[in-house]
Order: C-alpha cells, then sequence, then structure tokens
C-alpha cells in the first residue's frame, strides 16, 4: 500500500499546488474558527447590562463595559456610546441625536461585517480551484497515458503512470475541496448570526434611546455636575493643604 509521500510523487507536479492549497485552506479554518469562537459572547445579557446603564446615564461605565468586553455587539455598542456621549456633551435635540448615534453604528456596522467575513473569500477560491486542479492533473494524467499508447502501444506497466495521477489529483482536489466546504458553510452561517445579533442589539439600543432620552439626559447632567462638584471639592482640600503648608514654612 503506497504512503501519503508516495502518492504525492506518483500523483505528478499538480500535487504541488494542492498541497499548497490545502495548507492554505487549514490555516485559514483554524484562524476563523478560533476567531469567531473568541468572540462569541452572551449578547443578550450584554444589551440588558448596557440597557440598564444607559437608562441610569452611566454612559462612561457602559463604554468601559463594552470596551472589556469581545464581539462585534460591543464594538457595535462601545461607537454608539461614543457617540451618545458626545452629541450629548453638545446638546444637541432628541432626534439629532438618534439620527447620529444609528448613522455612526451603521458605518461601523460596515468594518464589522467585513472583519467577521475576513478571510473567507480566500477559503472559496481554494474550494473552486482545488477540485479544477485535481481535473486539470487527470486532464494531464489522461495525457500521458495516450502519449505512451501512441509511442509503445497497449502497454500496461507503462500506462498506469499516467492513469495513476489522473486519479491521485482528482481524488486529492475533491479530498481538499470537501472539508473546506463544510467549514466555510459554518463560518458562513456563523456570519449571519453575528449581523442578526449586531442588528438587533443596534435597535433595541436605539429603542432604549428613543423611548427614555429625556431621563437619560437628565442623569447623565445629574452625574456631570456630581462630577464637577467632587472635583471642585478635591481642588479646594488641595489648595488648602497647600496654603497649609507654605503657612508652616
Amino acid at each position: 500500500m503506497l504512503n501519503l509521500w508516495e502518492l504525492v510523487f506518483k500523483g505528478g507536479w499538480f500535487m504541488g499546488p494542492l498541497l499548497a492549497c490545502s495548507i492554505v485552506g487549514i490555516g485559514v479554518i483554524i484562524e476563523r474558527f478560533r476567531y469567531l469562537n473568541e468572540v462569541a459572547v452572551d449578547n443578550a445579557g450584554l444589551r440588558k447590562k448596557v440597557a440598564a446603564l444607559v437608562r441610569s446615564g452611566r454612559l462612561r461605565q457602559a463604554i468601559q463595559l463594552v470596551e472589556s468586553t469581545p464581539g462585534p455587539v460591543a464594538a457595535i455598542f462601545d461607537v454608539a456610546l461614543r457617540k451618545l456621549q458626545f452629541l450629548i456633551g453638545l446638546g444637541k435635540e432628541p432626534d439629532q441625536v438618534e439620527e447620529g448615534v444609528i448613522k455612526s453604528m451603521e458605518d461601523h456596522a460596515i468594518h464589522v461585517v467585513a472583519d467577521l467575513e475576513r478571510y473567507l473569500v480566500v477559503l472559496a477560491t481554494v474550494i473552486n480551484i482545488a477540485p479544477m486542479l485535481g481535473f486539470l492533473g487527470t486532464v494531464s494524467g489522461m495525457i500521458g497515458s495516450f502519449t505512451v499508447i501512441s509511442e509503445s502501444g497497449m502497454d500496461p506497466q507503462k500506462m498506469a503512470g499516467g492513469i495513476s495521477e489522473a486519479l491521485i489529483t482528482t481524488a486529492a482536489g475533491l479530498v481538499i475541496a470537501i472539508p473546506c466546504q463544510i467549514a466555510y458553510n459554518y463560518f458562513t452561517n456563523s456570519v449571519q448570526r453575528f449581523v442578526l445579533d449586531i442588528e438587533e442589539s443596534a435597535a433595541h439600543f436605539i429603542e432604549v434611546l428613543s423611548g427614555d432620552f429625556e431621563m437619560i439626559e437628565k442623569q447623565v447632567d445629574t452625574l456631570h455636575e456630581a462630577a464637577h462638584e467632587e472635583h471642585d471639592e478635591e481642588t479646594a482640600e488641595e489648595e488648602s493643604e497647600e496654603e497649609e503648608a507654605l503657612a508652616s514654612t
């Protein structure tokens, strides 16, 4: 029974590109599998936490939460919260705030989805060209066999080399393409689920924002005033300590 390397050599020079396709395909599968598992988080729980923080006006805490959370939904929330904080700080009207937040999420969603789909076009290319290279090897092997027939007649020993090359390259192309196709379908389905999560989360965020905007704005103003008062008190204490230090000297 032939071992793997003997099959590779008997498959002819087309086995080189096929081997390269297999390496690229395996690399993409491992990278995408690891990445999509890393960004798979509890998006429903994240939505609830962000909504609670936004309703209470604690935008900074909400930003810190999404910054420490991986995944596309957290990335969309991060952009939306920063835009919300910026527009409220400028004193914009509710309609302008909502429009600005929606625009920021739509613009960033394009980049998030592109990141989710990264390298999938490479995997699709491997799926398409591996069988073609296999069939090209088949044609090459059959040409070699017919060349032997034309030169030496029906010599089974000499014809076997071309026929084996034809069958080996065809099998290699299919062996590479089939697992890559399964992985591609799995990754595509995962990306679609992430996209649905992004759309649902964005709609939920806008619903929270439009329904409780006045309360959110008041809470933000109250927290800002409290922060300013605390800062003023700290400044006054520092100045008092400096004066006491100067007086003691």
